[in-house]
């Protein structure tokens, strides 16, 4: 397996790239496409792995270094504002998709080593994500390392705040 940024990926690659996005996404809608993935292209490419065995793109992973730095997110995602204060200790945030037929063979982890290994290296002190409670990859991301866990609800739904420290010196 080999990981490319998105920028580096052929037409066929990133093709298959948008196959993983429509096999993953809650709703292939573009609106839903635009917030999940045309941003992270188009503003925090540096930040955009794609996982890759044999020519076939396998899953990928993107996010950002400092949430609270892109006030726009708080329009696009205004659950934010629920968990602002622990976007201090956990200010990166991720989106992580592996197509269907390549879960659980370890390809979202490795994906989760790149992103983690990247973000460590520009000195962040943790990164997060948001789902809801009972969430089928909550057991995913504890595997990961995100052991920081606070809820709020939002929208008729409880939402999981769960944040991973990058700083090694706690």
């Amino acid at each position: 397996m080999i990981f490319k940024n998105v920028n580096e990926l052929s037409a066929e690659e990133f093709s298959q790239l948008e196959g993983v996005y429509k096999q993953t996404a809650d709703s292939p809608s573009l609106a839903i496409k635009k917030k999940y993935f045309t941003y992270y292209i188009e503003n925090h490419s540096s930040l955009f792995f794609v996982a890759i065995n044999e020519r076939k793109v396998l899953g990928y992973i993107c996010g950002m270094k400092a949430s609270l730095e892109h006030p726009t997110l708080f329009q696009t995602y205004p659950y934010l504002k629920l968990f602002q204060d622990e976007l201090i200790s956990y200010p990166a945030h991720l989106h992580i998709n592996v197509a269907p037929g390549n879960q659980g063979m370890g390809v979202g982890r490795k994906l989760m080593d790149k992103f983690v290994q990247a973000l460590s290296q520009g000195n962040v002190l943790g990164v997060h994500i948001v789902t809801v409670v009972n969430a089928a990859n909550n057991k995913f991301y504890q595997k990961s390392g995100f052991t920081f866990e606070k809820t709020h609800n939002f929208a008729d739904k409880q939402l999981l705040f769960m944040g991973k420290s990058l700083n090694t010196d706690t």
